[in-house]
């Protein structure tokens, strides 16, 4: 996933995860545009690689400035102790689907968001639970003055691409108490049909946009997005937004 935010000059940057052709591992770099339709791959610039924070991967950004200070959420998979052979981990070019290492949430700082501090893991998979393999926040809103946070858990390497939807709670993204304990939040308790991950929510004022990847009884994947409203919502915002409901975006 990527990340697209707007900066205080008015400026867009494209926060944006891919696999390294050099090394096989995941990377992220940013691009900047003057418009959203704008953005040129070529002039992308690197932001976090896997070796700069010594791990096997880093990806799927969210990025947020709060008071002139940003802060990014990452996926991260650390280097295994008993692997040796960098073949092992990254022939297929996809660390997280080889059960080698492990999905957790790290946290990266900024002060102009082009320049990141890591800061190392905020969020981690925990032993014989539902999210043992995978514990990966994808997107946080503001909720009575915290952040509530929706991650990726996943119990083994074989739910890789079927993981379900957990939520945490921060006063300041770095440290999380998780809340979905027994089982995930959204969607099915088991992999497969019914499956909620990568969760994006999109808050204003009275009114929360949640985008997300669902999985259809026939095994295929679908881009759903489903608006929840709140007491402060006017006429004007019902009218922008569009009409609520669950409905695919695409396959």
């Amino acid at each position: 996933r990527c990340a697209l935010v707007q900066s205080e000059k008015g400026g867009w940057r494209l926060y944006v995860s891919y696999v390294d052709g050099a090394d096989g591992r995941w990377r992220i770099d940013v691009i900047e545009a003057n418009a959203p339709d704008a953005f040129d791959p070529a002039t992308r610039t690197p932001v976090l690689t896997a070796g700069a924070i010594e791990a096997e991967g880093v990806k799927d950004p969210w990025v947020t400035c709060v008071n002139g200070m940003w802060t990014m959420i990452a996926s991260f998979a650390p280097t295994p102790a008993s692997v040796t052979e960098s073949g092992s981990l990254h022939g297929t070019h996809d660390v997280y689907n080889t059960g080698l290492t492990r999905s957790l949430t790290g946290l990266a700082t900024s002060s102009d968001g082009l320049a990141w501090q890591w800061e190392g893991a905020i969020l981690e998979p925990r032993d014989g639970a539902w999210d043992a393999y995978a514990a990966r926040i994808n997107s946080a809103i503001r909720v009575d003055g915290a952040w509530v946070g929706y991650y990726d858990g996943s119990a083994t390497a074989a739910e890789n691409y079927e993981e379900r939807c957990g939520a945490a709670i921060s006063n300041d993204l770095r440290r999380w108490h998780r809340v979905s304990l027994d089982g995930p939040i959204m969607g099915s308790p088991s992999v497969g049909p019914g499956s909620v991950r990568y969760v994006e929510a999109i808050q204003s004022s009275g009114w929360i946009r949640y985008y997300y990847e669902y999985t259809r009884q026939d095994g295929a994947h679908e881009l759903r997005t489903s608006l929840v409203r709140q007491p402060a919502e006017t006429k004007e915002e019902s009218a922008r937004v569009g009409p609520e409901g669950d409905t695919p975006m695409s396959t």
